[in-house]
């Protein structure tokens, strides 16, 4: 195997490794953003409708 085609695979490995953290990363930081809005909405609704 040529060493530029082994080069060009690790370069490949790498960048999917770094695309994947980022993609959990972003993954990780939506699920609470949505758990932030979803909680907040649940107080307001809660302070908007009386109990029942």
């Amino acid at each position: 195997m040529p060493e530029g085609t082994h080069r060009r695979q690790d370069r490949t490995l790498e960048t999917l490794r770094w695309a994947t953290r980022v993609l959990v990363g972003v993954d990780r930081g939506v699920l609470t953003a949505l758990e932030g809005i979803f909680s907040l909405a649940e107080s307001f609704l809660g302070m908007a409708l009386p109990e029942a």
